[in-house]
């Protein structure tokens, strides 16, 4: 971002014209780096501002963790929406995400796989898994692996690893190739987490499904699975797994098992 402020700066002093496409792209630059402040700075150089620039601005002020910036921006078309709904679940602001969301749709602006992402993500963030699942199932038709993995991951974050395992087994929207391997190694962690002795059973089994569907569990998904039979007082069901031999991380957690 740095080489495309210095470049603006160049430009400015130069006899070329400054357009509103070249200050965007260095407002994007300053945005993918977090810079908030230099993209804000970079919309008084005097160029005219368009949409493009304001929706890069708003995304800087996203990454930069300044929500209400972002929103001061006024978004005007949809990707400036999605990307104001990205920058208040940076801020934990699920109600103005929701806001910004029913706005767009009073203003004839079709969601698609993007903004529900961005909402149900947002969800997530603030532990609204009730909300999430509301959400996902208005997000019917426009639904992709994203939204339900977002959706898994707010039951996660909540602790609702029973209804997380039924969604995952109800698959919903029947979206080829989900669940996929993310999906699966959220609902692992999930019944890991959980303090129920009976979760290790649950992790065994999405082992087996893991593998039926020849998604190929990698090291950190035996190391869980190992983990939750040692909770689960199952330590001679860890030895079962048949997964990568001497890596250190199983390694790890089959002494974490035989101890606990």
């Amino acid at each position: 971002w740095e080489a495309a402020v210095q470049l603006l700066a160049e430009l400015r002093l130069s006899t070329l014209r400054l357009d509103a496409q070249i200050l965007s792209s260095a407002v994007s630059a300053a945005a993918k780096c977090g810079e908030w402040e230099i993209a804000l700075s970079l919309l008084r150089c005097g160029a005219k501002i368009d949409t493009a620039v304001c929706n890069a601005a708003i995304t800087a002020c996203g990454k930069g963790f300044r929500w209400e910036l972002a929103l001061s921006l006024l978004p005007s078309d949809y990707v400036g929406y999605c990307a104001a709904i990205s920058a208040c679940e940076k801020g934990f602001e699920w109600q103005k995400a929701v806001a910004l969301f029913e706005e767009m749709l009073s203003n004839e602006m079709q969601p698609d796989n993007f903004a529900y992402n961005a909402l149900i993500t947002c969800f997530d963030r603030c532990q609204e898994w009730l909300r999430a699942l509301t959400w996902l199932e208005m997000a019917n038709g426009y639904a992709d692996e994203a939204t339900l993995n977002a959706a898994l991951d707010a039951l996660a974050s909540s602790g609702q690893w029973e209804r997380l395992l039924e969604l995952l087994e109800a698959s919903p929207m029947k979206i080829p190739g989900w669940p996929n391997l993310d999906s699966f190694r959220t609902a692992m962690l999930a019944c890991y987490r959980e303090p129920s002795t009976e979760a290790w059973l649950s992790c065994l089994q999405l082992m087996d499904e893991m593998q039926k569907r020849q998604l190929n569990p990698g090291t950190s998904e035996y190391a869980c699975a190992a983990r939750a039979c040692g909770r689960g007082s199952q330590w001679l069901k860890a030895f079962d797994l048949s997964g990568p031999d001497f890596e250190e991380e199983i390694s790890n957690a089959m002494t974490w098992t035989l101890e606990a």
